[in-house]
């Protein structure tokens, strides 16, 4: 089990700019990340909630794309980083995906975080997901009690009558951001969260309409 520690590096100069260097010290598939949790202004996802039928939009409000200057023991690195802020209308709060380098150099792994905002206060902080995918493989972020692991990969799923490819299940058993609920996300490449079921509550949400802007 990987165990992630506090954060271990001050990032120094950035670069707001999408095309500053290529990052030099890369260990991970910078694309097959952002394939599945990087998404720009103009992208919402509407879901419902399977149940009583209420919707809910999630809508993209800020994207951020990379490349921070880092120096570390007399050494320049150059390591991507990305955050996507989203706002919601089933309530108030705000939440944000980012990735930063420097998790993947560290462990070999990468994991995209997930935060959630109340009332302009930072709330909690859990993993999104993980990768590369690995079945089974448990993780522990240091911001949660949680357990976060990927429990499948589907080719191909269905879901309110439209074929979702390539899609990941990641559980985790005590989501923060999620009122420490019990809860299953699965996230369709370049679509982002297409399920999300939150099992203390017996509640599924359902991707239902959507615009992805990637």
């Amino acid at each position: 089990m990987l165990i992630v520690g506090s954060l271990f590096l001050f990032f120094g100069c950035l670069n707001d700019k999408n095309d500053g260097p290529t990052p030099t010290t890369s260990t991970y598939d910078l694309d097959a990340v952002k394939a599945y949790s990087y998404f720009k202004i103009g992208t919402y996802w509407v879901y419902r909630d399977t149940t009583i039928g209420v919707e809910d939009c999630v809508y993209v409000t800020s994207d951020v794309c990379r490349v921070d200057t880092v120096i570390k023991n007399g050494q320049t690195q150059y390591l991507d980083y990305y955050n996507v802020e989203m706002s919601r209308t089933y309530n108030t709060h705000k939440y944000m995906y980012w990735m930063a380098e420097t998790w993947a150099i560290q462990y070999g792994e990468t994991p995209v975080w997930k935060d959630r905002w109340g009332g302009g206060v930072f709330a909690s902080e859990t993993f999104l997901l993980v990768h590369p995918f690995a079945l089974y493989q448990s993780y522990r972020p240091y911001t949660s009690y949680g357990i976060v692991s990927m429990h499948q990969w589907y080719d191909s799923l269905n879901i309110s009558n439209h074929n979702y490819r390539n899609v990941v299940k990641f559980n985790d058993t005590e989501d923060n951001t999620e009122d420490k609920s019990e809860t299953n996300f699965y996230i369709a490449k370049n679509i982002g969260v297409i399920r999300k079921e939150i099992l203390d509550s017996a509640k599924v949400w359902d991707l239902v309409r959507y615009k992805i802007v990637q």
